[in-house]
C-alpha cells in the first residue's frame, strides 16, 4: 500500500543530494499526487486507546505475519514501516511545495495530519516496535528490515540525533542475526544498518560474507539457491561507501563507521546531500585531508571527533563551532575546500 511513498523517497533524494530546481519541478507532481492519496486514505484508529492516531488500513509488514494480531497476523492497521514511509513523504512535500513557493493550504493540511501519524515506538524488548502493538518477538530472524526504514534509508535515525531509537534498532537487529534466513538484499540492508549505527566492523564482517560465499563466479549476482539478485550487490555498495561518508540532518559525517581493516586508503568523488562532493584520505584510522566541493553554495556543517581547519586554496576559512563534534563553515558555488583534523 506505501508503495508510491517509497518510490517518491528516491525522487526526493535526487533532489537533495543535486540541488537541482529543474527536477524538483517535474518531480513535484508525483510527490504531490502520492500525498494526496494518503491523505486520502489515511483513517483515524476507531479502537478504545487508539490515541487518535491516522493509519494506513489495511496494511502489513512485508512477508511477516505475527499471530498475536489475529487472522492470519499479515494483514493489519497503522504498520511502523507505513507511518514512518508517510510521514517521510508528507515532509518531503512540505520542504518541496516550500522550496517552490506553492501549495501552501495544502502543505498545512499534511503538516497537520503528519502530527497524527504513529510515532516511532520502543516495546519491553527494548526493540523499535514493528506494530503499533508491542508483540514484536524476540531473536525473529525473518530477513526483512522493513520497519526500520527511518535509520535506512531515511536517515531520521541516528546514534547522534537520535540515540535511544538507533538503540531500538541495534536490538532488532541483533535478534535478525546475519547470515540466517537471508537473502543477499537482506544482508546489504543489514550492512547498511550496521554502518548507520556506526559499526564498521560488523559491517565489514556481513560484505565480506556477502561478497566472498554469494556471488555468481563473474560477481554479476549474488545468489541463494537457485535466485539471481543484482540487489544485494548495489546495496553493499551503499553500504561501503557510508563507511566512508554519511550526510543526514545537514550534517557531513566523514569516515564514520571505518573498519579497523582499512586503517588506511583514499576515496575521490563521494557525494552528499547539499551538493557537495567529497574526497578523502585516512593513515591510522584517522582523517588526513578532505577535499569538498560545493556544487550549490551552501553552508557545510562537518562532524568531527577532532577541531577542523578549513582553506580555500587562497586563504583560511573562518569554522564556526556550532556543538561538540559539530562544525561549520560558508562555501561559494563551484569552489573547493580543503578540511584537515586537528589532532592532538
Amino acid at each position: 500500500p506505501t508503495g508510491g511513498a517509497w518510490l517518491c523517497m528516491h525522487l526526493w533524494r535526487h533532489y537533495e543530494y543535486s540541488g537541482d530546481p529543474n527536477f524538483l519541478q517535474e518531480a513535484y507532481p508525483l510527490m504531490k499526487g502520492a500525498a494526496e492519496f494518503f491523505a486520502d486514505f489515511l483513517v483515524e484508529d476507531p479502537r478504545a486507546g487508539g490515541r487518535g492516531y491516522l493509519l494506513t488500513n489495511p496494511t502489513h509488514s512485508p512477508e511477516q505475519p505475527n499471530p498475536a494480531l489475529g487472522d492470519d497476523g499479515e494483514v493489519v492497521a497503522g504498520t511502523t514501516m507505513d507511518s514512518q514511509l508517510v510521514r517521510g513523504l508528507f515532509t518531503a512535500v512540505i520542504e518541496a511545495g516550500q522550496i517552490l513557493g506553492i501549495d501552501a493550504e495544502f502543505r498545512q493540511q499534511l503538516d497537520s495530519m503528519r502530527a497524527d501519524l504513529p510515532p516511532n515506538q520502543i516495546g519491553r524488548h527494548g526493540q523499535l516496535q514493528e506494530w503499533l502493538e508491542d508483540v514484536d518477538q524476540p531473536n525473529n530472524q525473518h530477513r526483512h528490515m522493513s520497519h526500520l526504514v527511518d535509520m535506512m534509508p531515511l536517515g531520521v535515525v541516528t546514534p547522534h540525533h537520535t540515540p535511544d531509537l538507533a538503540a531500538a534498532v541495534r536490538v532488532v537487529l541483533d535478534w535478525k542475526g546475519d547470515p540466517s534466513n537471508n537473502t543477499a538484499w537482506s544482508r546489504a540492508w543489514k550492512m547498511c544498518l550496521r554502518t548507520r549505527l556506526l559499526q564498521g566492523d560488523h559491517a565489514y564482517m556481513i560484505l565480506n560474507d556477502l561478497l566472498g560465499r554469494s556471488h555468481t563466479d563473474n560477481m554479476t549476482f549474488s545468489t541463494k539457491g537457485n535466485e539471481n539478485q543484482i540487489d544485494g550487490n548495489l546495496g553493499a555498495l551503499m553500504g561501503t561507501a557510508e563507511m566512508l561518508l554519511q550526510s543526514h540532518h545537514g550534517e557531513l559525517f566523514l569516515l564514520p563507521a571505518l573498519p579497523k581493516k582499512m586503517a588506511a586508503g583514499a576515496v575521490t568523488g563521494l557525494r552528499a546531500r547539499g551538493g557537495f562532493e567529497v574526497d578523502l584520505t585516512w593513515e591510522q584510522s584517522a582523517l588526513s585531508t578532505a577535499v569538498i566541493r560545493s556544487r550549490l553554495g551552501k553552508a557545510c556543517r562537518i562532524r568531527s571527533a577532532w577541531p577542523i581547519r578549513v582553506h580555500d586554496g587562497v586563504e583560511e576559512v573562518p569554522v564556526q563551532s556550532i556543538d561538540t563534534h559539530l562544525y561549520e563553515f560558508p562555501t561559494v558555488a563551484g569552489k573547493s575546500y580543503t578540511i584537515s583534523a586537528t589532532r592532538p
